[in-house]
């Protein structure tokens, strides 16, 4: 799915299949460690590995909703309150 990837130190920019821009750390596997991406429609901040949601982050929706909490392969586990 991945369209195409450039490495900029530790900080890189990503653009895949499903409408994805991506903003942070990186490895050879793709978005892991600290990163902001627009999803869709929607905005996230937060921990990443291989291109999935993966640790602690905030997603936005465009309505200004908000998930903050934990996060396993790109599905929300867990929710904190603030």
């Amino acid at each position: 799915d991945k369209k195409h990837l450039i490495l900029v130190g530790l900080a890189g920019y990503s653009a895949y299949n499903g409408g994805i821009e991506y903003l942070g750390n990186i490895s050879n596997e793709g978005p892991s460690g600290e990163g902001a991406a627009l999803v869709g429609d929607a905005f996230y901040e937060g921990q990443w590995k291989e291109y999935d949601k993966h640790g602690f982050g905030v997603e936005i929706a465009p309505d200004g909703a908000a998930k903050m909490g934990e996060w396993e392969d790109d599905k929300f586990v867990k929710e904190y309150s603030d």
